[in-house]
């Protein structure tokens, strides 16, 4: 009996266990990515929402393709898509969140791609966008 109730309590507050990834999941997400790019930003919209989060549409221009499972080439205009959490409570320990990215901004990029959706999607957590140095 112990033991079914363990096991329902954990279930009940799994949503609550988050930890920090060990570095090597983000650089294996990274390297398992589908398609990596260098982009520029031409556009970013916040559309804000009741919850806690928002939901970040980035138009893009391919600069440079890395490795690609679509087909992208240089110049390819993308859509990305993904949650922005808007605040993080003290003491948060989880994994790398997201951040919004910067219009007229560089950044080497780790995305997948959904054919539902048409548009891309970040792949390494919040380490799936790496500003490009000379734009630091």
């Amino acid at each position: 009996m112990k033991k079914t109730i363990t096991i329902l309590c954990l279930l009940c507050f799994s949503k609550y266990m988050l930890a920090e990834l060990p570095p090597y999941i983000y650089e294996e997400m990274k390297e398992n990515s589908p398609e990596v790019l260098k982009l520029i930003v031409d556009d970013v919209q916040l559309k804000a929402s009741n919850t806690s989060k928002s939901k970040v549409e980035i138009k893009a221009t391919v600069v440079n393709v890395i490795k690609t499972k679509t087909g992208l080439q240089q110049n390819s205009q993308i859509l990305i898509v993904y949650e922005l959490q808007k605040f993080i409570e003290r003491g948060y320990v989880g994994p790398a969140p997201l951040k919004a990215l910067k219009k007229e901004k560089q950044y080497t990029a780790y995305l997948k791609y959904s054919i539902e959706d048409k548009a891309y999607f970040p792949s390494a957590k919040g380490l799936s966008f790496e500003i490009l140095d000379n734009e630091k």
